[in-house]
């Protein structure tokens, strides 16, 4: 390109990140039942929700889901609502300009506050400063 000749050896470019597809992403959970609310926590939880939405999806008592869900998955339906939010902020993070209650309220969270405290405790690191960490942590192109 410009006149020049090509390069003897491959440029190889860092990803930028991976990507989940919904028709490529299988709940990789042995139970049907869990599985079926991994999906929904995947599906619903940038609007939200919480464990008592989870398990009214299920043909199960509230209890029973939580007990059954902490021993198949190894957390809490709570932990992995959190999980997912988390991980859309990120995503928001790391591939937006949004401001911080943009990136709160399409993650899921009820306020930017909320996502703060979450951000600081499980990503220890703010998430002012997690773009800029996250493009630092990647190799130069």
């Amino acid at each position: 390109m410009r006149g020049r000749a090509a390069p003897k050896q491959p440029v190889l470019l860092p990803p930028l990140g991976v990507t989940t597809r919904q028709s490529s992403d299988a709940i990789a959970v042995s139970d049907p039942l869990i599985a079926r609310a991994m999906r929904y926590i995947r599906d619903h939880a940038a609007e939200g929700i919480n464990v008592a939405d989870v398990a009214g999806q299920l043909p199960v008592n509230r209890r029973s889901f939580e007990r059954k869900f902490a021993a198949v998955v190894g957390q809490t339906p709570l932990a992995e609502i959190i999980r997912v939010c988390l991980e859309r902020a990120k995503h928001l993070l790391a591939t937006t300009e949004l401001p911080m209650s943009e990136v709160s309220q399409r993650a899921g969270f009820r306020d930017a506050g909320h996502l703060w405290s979450v951000f600081r405790a499980m990503a220890r690191i703010s998430p002012r400063a997690f773009p800029q960490e996250f493009r630092t942590s990647r190799p130069a192109r």
